[in-house]
């Protein structure tokens, strides 16, 4: 691929660099790029992202991968839009993917409780169809604060005003909570059968 514009992408939370680049025929494509150490990782990531699109799931597809002088890299198909953050808020992100128990999946739910907790209640109505086990709520309640938590310090390297939105988060499921003696959060909101 021969490479004729290269401008760089500054959102998201990852520490890739991120690229929009464009080719001679004028195609754009996403360009990451992360530190050698993380191949391993971003070679899984790969892979699952070509499991994925194999499934005709509408995202950025797997173009190419591969070591680079920065480290490792991964050339996806570009998606013109507007940022996921402002106009849609629970999107598919393949990074730091893994495995493990499918409910703690739910601790990253405290974004779209704090955006829409009709639509964080929906995503939990819908998984258990209405019928939400007392042990879910129990074990979202220890995920989420533990989440909250790690957060903090998870931010540090991003700035004081990313340290700073942690804490006020993690001020708030303290009080969704009441001050964590109800398992059952207080913007959850449920479903009329």
């Amino acid at each position: 691929m021969n490479i004729v514009n290269k401008e760089p992408i500054l959102e998201g939370w990852s520490s890739d660099k991120k690229y929009c680049i464009t080719d001679e025929k004028g195609t754009r494509f996403l360009l990451r790029i992360s530190d050698i150490k993380q191949y391993d990782t971003k070679q899984s990531e790969f892979v699952m992202m070509q499991r994925v699109a194999a499934l005709g799931i509408p995202m950025c597809l797997p173009i190419e991968f591969g070591i680079c002088e920065e480290g490792v890299y991964s050339i996806q198909s570009w998606i013109d839009g507007e940022s996921a953050e402002d106009l849609i808020l629970c999107i598919i992100d393949f990074n730091r993917n893994d495995y493990g128990d499918p409910w703690e999946e739910f601790n990253r739910i405290v974004w779209c409780a704090q955006k829409s907790p009709h639509f964080a209640s929906g995503m939990v109505n819908g998984y258990f169809d209405n019928e939400i086990p007392r042990d879910f709520w129990k074990l979202l309640a220890l995920y989420i604060s533990s989440n909250a938590l790690s957060s903090v310090y998870w931010d540090i390297p991003f700035g004081e005003s990313e340290v700073e939105t942690m804490i006020n988060q993690a001020e708030e499921v303290v009080t969704w909570y009441d001050e964590m003696t109800n398992p059952i959060p207080t913007w959850y909101i449920y479903a009329k059968t």
